[in-house]
């Protein structure tokens, strides 16, 4: 039988996405939460792109904002926080993004998310990984009862993966293009089996 820890001490969460000025509270807030909801998990904030953080001076403990927001005391305050709280930090500084559907939608960032996903999937370390953007946050751990009641369930002969993987169908729609599940929860066995 399948135990996944209410304190998180088997779960490593995978916060993924970019880190703007216009996101940097928020996304520290939710990171906030589940160190709270989840105190023994790890914690990687998987980062494809942010718009303060000086990356080539950041490491996979440490963030650092350029040096001309030095003196900006939200970004200063962002990096402090999610220093203290995050485990690891994974940069994904090389997708590019997809051109727009049309003229009136932003480039699309889907390849800015499988990579941030795979690098973040790619660095967990603990039996199972809840893999979130960093802009959703569960309230409570009630998802876990339903994925272990899940898993009970019988597999079909087509599965592709030995462990079922739990994908929530609240999806993200904006742009049209980039239609993205917005958190995974999965045995980290079926990951880096299947590559």
């Amino acid at each position: 039988m399948i135990e996944i820890s209410k304190t998180g001490e088997n779960i490593s969460i995978v916060l993924q996405g970019g880190i703007f000025e216009k996101n940097s509270t928020d996304v520290t807030n939710i990171t906030t939460e589940y160190r709270k909801l989840f105190p023994d998990s790890e914690i990687l904030l998987s980062i494809s792109s942010s718009d303060f953080l000086d990356f080539p001076n950041s490491t996979e403990n440490k963030l650092v904002p350029y040096k001309q927001n030095l003196k900006n005391q939200k970004f200063i305050n962002v990096c402090n926080i999610l220093n203290s709280l995050v485990d690891r930090f994974v940069y994904c500084d090389n997708a590019l993004p997809l051109p727009p559907i049309n003229i009136n939608h932003p480039d699309c960032n889907a390849n800015y998310q499988i990579e941030a996903a795979k690098r973040g999937l790619k660095e967990a370390t603990r039996e199972f990984v809840l893999r979130v953007r960093n802009d959703f946050l569960f309230k409570d751990d009630s998802f876990i009862d339903q994925y272990l009641e899940m898993n009970g369930n019988a597999r079909g002969r087509f599965s592709a993966f030995q462990e079922r993987i739990m994908i929530c169908s609240l999806v993200y729609h904006k742009p049209l293009c980039c239609r993205a599940p917005v958190v995974s929860l999965q045995r980290l066995v079926s990951f880096r089996e299947t590559g």
